[in-house]
């Protein structure tokens, strides 16, 4: 399973990506299971440099995918950006 969240500028450079957020892991059904998360935020998105951030987040498959997606979420914005 492959989940990718792209955000885009609202400009006239053709709605470049200036974040996101790649979530993979296995094609569960049931159960509890690892997936790895990665993150990237371009150069325009906060003014600086591009910076990238991962981790590993366990998830329990019947909670759906919007909770992992924050799950994720809440995990990068803990996370060290290099």
């Amino acid at each position: 399973m492959i989940l990718t969240v792209e955000v885009r500028e609202d400009g006239e450079d053709g709605h470049a990506v200036v974040a996101f957020v790649r979530i993979l892991g296995p094609d569960k059904t049931t159960g509890r299971a690892d997936y790895a998360v990665g993150a990237v935020e371009g150069a325009c998105a906060r003014g600086g440099s591009v910076r990238s951030a991962g981790c590993v987040v366990g998830h329990e498959h019947r909670l759906g995918i919007w909770a992992l997606l924050e799950r994720a979420c809440a995990e990068l914005k803990k996370a060290d950006f290099l």
